[in-house]
This record gives structure tokens, sequence and C-alpha cells, in this order.
């Protein structure tokens, strides 16, 4: 008897319990049958037809794939002479799975860790690039059913704080160790800007402080950086008075990799508060001479310097915001209880630059309380014939601090020579 040669063949895929499973049986018992390994061959002295008969015996391999079969050949004559010969078929598994990675993918980026929130961030962070979200390699085998797949990543840091791209390898090995390897790339971006609030459009009056402090300050969430930064830049247009203005307050917040979002807050400072006006007080002065022909200028001074301001005080104001108020007054006079006594209303009136005014009264009495000075003519001693009337015995004069025409009447009390 003659043996076919010992072989070396391929393992073939264990029968499973899918759809493939009679298939799978058939390759695997094709594999190492005499039809692929070689048949014995036989030759008698006397029998030209003699039978050939095998037997198996099985070792298993170094690996669930691989076995070394010792094939038993037995040549019989028909007197039942026999001969037999031993062939090894060897069953290796050599060959590598064939293994496909998910495709290379982008994620958007994820909150930092911060302290509140350590568990959730972490697994947020961690989620964002499972491969329940990223993708899982898959991988075939020629023998093993149940590729073991394994995975590593290489993490590479991006541009930004919030940004790394992780070299994720995957790695099929089959039972009998025989691995290949395929690399996906995961890229984790932060391309989203903040969302960020303006405070309200607010109006504070212009004494006020009208800075960021005092009016609001914007506040901004971002998908990855807890720690947005925020600024301000102001744009400051005149109001419709020197105290008036219009602030444009414009906030951005920008994150960690530049991504920024502005909004707008209106800051109008108004000047709405009239002045406080205070008046001088209520005065009482005294008249002074009306306008004579002879001295008509002097009194026309004396009389208007009387009830003047500089003699009977000026208001005083003061303002909010303007620190130079306009102080004006008029006059509003009412006939006293003779020609010499008047009362003066005299009505103050405070404006400040944007327009608000307020006002205050006082009242300046006029009055006539100095009696007249009179100068009798000297005495005199007449004859018993003259006329004993003022025409010949003199005139009394008169004059008044107020009054240029005071009246002179005079009466007579005679007593016996």
């Amino acid at each position: 008897i003659t043996c076919p040669a010992d072989t070396t063949v391929n393992c073939v895929p264990g029968a499973g319990a899918g759809e493939n499973c009679f298939s799978d049986l058939m390759d695997n018992v094709l594999t190492v049958s005499p039809e692929t390994t070689g048949t014995a061959t036989a030759t008698d002295n006397c029998d030209i037809d003699v039978t050939i008969s095998f037997s198996d015996s099985t070792e298993g391999g170094t690996c669930p794939q691989e076995k070394v079969i010792t094939r038993t050949w037995t040549a019989v004559d028909d007197c039942n002479n026999s001969s037999e010969c031993d062939q090894v078929v060897t069953v290796v598994d050599e060959e590598a799975p064939l293994i496909s990675c998910p495709n290379d993918i982008t994620v958007e980026c994820i909150a930092d860790i911060t302290q509140a929130e350590c568990l959730t961030d972490l697994l947020d962070t961690a989620t964002n690039t499972d491969p329940t979200v990223t993708g899982v390699a898959t991988a075939t085998d020629n023998c093993d059913g149940d590729v073991d797949i394994d995975d590593s990543s290489a993490v590479a840091a991006g541009s930004c704080p919030q940004e790394k791209v992780i070299t994720r390898t995957w790695t099929a090995t089959d039972d009998c160790g025989n691995a290949s390897s395929c690399a996906q790339i995961i890229t984790v971006v932060d391309d989203a800007a903040p969302v960020i609030t303006c405070p309200a459009d607010l109006t504070v009056n212009c004494e006020d402080d009208s800075s960021s402090t005092n009016t609001g300050v914007a506040t901004a969430t971002d998908n990855c950086d807890n720690d947005v930064t925020i600024v301000e830049s102001d744009s400051v247009a005149d109001g419709t008075c020197p105290q008036e203005e219009v602030i444009t307050r414009t906030w951005t917040g920008t994150d960690d990799c530049g991504n920024a979002s502005s909004c707008v807050q209106i800051v109008s400072v108004v000047d709405d508060e009239a002045p406080v006006v205070t008046c001088p007080n209520d005065i009482t002065v005294e008249c002074t001479p009306d306008a004579g022909s002879a001295a008509c200028l002097n009194d026309l001074l004396a009389s208007a310097l009387n009830t003047d301001p500089a003699a009977t005080s000026i208001a005083t104001a003061s303002d909010n915001c303007d620190n130079d108020i306009d102080i004006v007054f008029s006059d509003s006079i009412e006939a006293g209880s003779c020609p010499q006594e008047k009362t003066v209303t005299r009505t103050w009136n405070a404006t400040d630059d944007c327009g608000n005014e307020s006002t205050c009264a006082q009242t300046i009495t006029v009055v006539d309380t100095t009696v007249p000075v009179i100068t009798c003519p000297t005495d005199v001693t007449i004859q018993c014939d003259a006329s004993s009337n003022p025409g010949n015995t003199g005139e009394a004069t008169a004059s008044d601090n107020c009054d240029l025409e005071v009246d002179i009447a005079y009466s007579d009390a005679v007593s016996s020579g």
C-alpha cells in the first residue's frame, strides 16, 4: 500500500447554527476528505482488486480551528492479507480576519467637566465618542465565526481645548491569534458659538451709575466651554441735551475655540429731574421818592435799586446733573394802601440744560412808615393892623422820604394879648 503524501490544509468555518449550517458542515468535511487530501493505492501479487479503507485519528491543534488528523489506510486482498500506512493531514489557521472600520466621523464637543456635575459630564464625554455613537468595526474570518474585536484610542489635542483628534485602532483577532487592524479617525470639533443673553434695556438718571455694575451684565452658555469669556464695548451717542446720552453696549461672548456671539443692550441716560430752587426770604423795604422832574433819573434809579435783587437777595438752585443752572425772575406788582406802597411778587425760575424747571416766589413789601420832615417859618412879631395870614407871616415847608408833594395845612390857636 502507498499512502498519499502528508499534507497541510487551511481550516474552514465550523458548522454554525445559522442559515449556512449545512454549507459550513460540508466545507469542513470536504476540506479533509480523501477527495481533497489524496487516496492510498495498493498492489497485490495475486488480487488485482484490493480493498482499500481508512480510519482517522484526530488530535487538537494549538487553537480551536487547527487539528492534526492521522489517517490510517488499510489494504486487504481477497485472502484477508492486509497492510497499512499512515497519512498525516494538518489543518492550520494562518489567515488573519478581514476587518472593516467604521467611517471616519466628526462629532461636536460636549461640556467641560465641572465639579458640580462631574459624573454627568464624564458620561457625556465618554458617550460623545463612544463606539455606539461613532460606529463599531466588523470582521469576518475564514474559520472563526466569532472574531474578537477590540479597540484602542490615541488622543491628540486639537487647535483649542475643546477640540481633539482620536485615532481609534480596531483589531480583529481569531481564536488562533491571527490579527488584522484598521484605524478610524474621530474628530471632535467646537464650531458652535455661545448663546449670549444681554441684560434688559434700561433707563437711568443722569446722576446714576451707568456702568454695567449698575445696569447689569450679560450671561452666556456654551455647548462645551463652561467659562465663556464675556466682554463689553460702549458706543455713546449724544442725547437731546448735554446731560443726556444713549449708550449702545455690545456684549460679546467668546468660547475657548474662538466662536463668538454678541447682543446689544441700550442704556438711556436721561435728565428729567427739575432743579431745586430756593427763594430768598420775604422782605419789607421802605419806599423811595417818586420820580420828580428835577431829579427824575436819580429817583428812577433809587426806586429801581430799592427792590433790586442786589438789595432783596437772589434765589439759589441746585440740580442733580447741571452745575450751572440758569436763574431768572419776573415781578408782578400790586398797589398798596397808598401811592408810595406796593407789593412785589417776585417769581424765580431755575432751568437746567435739559429744560427741566422749577419756581418759587418771594414777596417784597414796599411800605411808607416814615413821617415827613416839616420846617415852620420863624416866629414873627407884627403890628395889629398887619395881616396875620401865612402869606404875610411865612409858610411852613416839608420834605418826605417818598412823597415829593407833601400836603401842608395849618390851624391857629389865638390867646388874648
